[in-house]
């Protein structure tokens, strides 16, 4: 059985009297044992962030869910690769109906395959994955970065910089998020996984809660004041762990 929650926390410091936000996620069980992950954090200097975000991760949990998960070949993984460009192709059309700039809809990509002896992740800009095992948390992916503060990479760019992973070994706990949360959940001068910061959730999940209890749960501490006061972003934040036979 497989619990899984995610959830979004306005930065209420910076838009204040904007209650959307401009981040996304999708999450969808796609078999007993398999899930799919992904999260997106539109660019705060365009215009269609929001929606940036919303495309991003919907077409990504489109093309995501046709690859060949029983077979995961050279070609799967070129497969993954080549998601990003596709995802920049529809946003480039959907800007041309509305005669309107495609790097408008600009926006960050992480998401991730999850089953109990595999993961595989696709990365396009900022945001981090975690994945786990016995209180273990190993950084797969951090927030990549550019030269200057809050400069990085979008699904939009001309150039794509395209990160992809794969782990063929057992793991039972996976979390992805934006880059709201980096400042509490990575230790960046060491490139690791703040132990901290997930082990909770991971006990937290272990227990089985209800999904009502794991939703409210979540929500509540994004959107508390001690994170509120650590962090000047929004905030997306899924969590996964794989507990025993389906």
């Amino acid at each position: 059985m497989t619990w899984i929650t995610g959830a979004c926390a306005v930065a209420k410091q910076i838009r204040q009297h904007d209650s959307e936000c401009q981040d996304a996620y999708l999450i969808e069980k796609i078999g007993p044992n398999q899930v799919i992950a992904i999260v997106a954090d539109g660019a705060g200097s365009v215009a269609k962030a929001k929606e940036g975000a919303q495309i991003t991760v919907k077409k990504a949990m489109q093309y995501m869910k046709e690859l060949d998960l029983n077979n995961i070949s050279e070609k799967t993984l070129q497969q993954l690769h080549h998601i990003p460009a596709l995802i920049r192709e529809d946003i480039r059309k959907e800007a041309k109906k509305k005669k309107e700039d495609p790097h408008d809809y600009a926006s960050t990509l992480v998401a991730a395959i999850f089953m109990p002896d595999r993961l595989l992740g696709l990365q396009v800009g900022d945001g981090f994955l975690v994945s786990g095992i016995e209180d273990e948390y190993d950084l797969v992916f951090s927030g990549e970065k550019g030269e200057y503060v809050n400069e990085t990479s979008f699904v939009t760019d001309e150039t794509l910089d395209v990160q992809t992973f794969v782990q063929r070994e057992p793991i039972n706990f996976v979390a992805l998020a934006t880059d709201g949360l980096d400042h509490v959940a990575i230790d960046h001068r060491l490139n690791e996984a703040h132990i901290g910061f997930f082990k909770p959730f991971d006990i937290f999940l272990k227990d089985k809660p209800s999904k009502k209890t794991i939703d409210v749960e979540l929500e509540k501490f994004l959107k508390s004041e001690r994170l509120q006061q650590r962090s000047n972003d929004d905030r997306t934040l899924i969590i996964a762990k794989f507990l025993g036979n389906p």
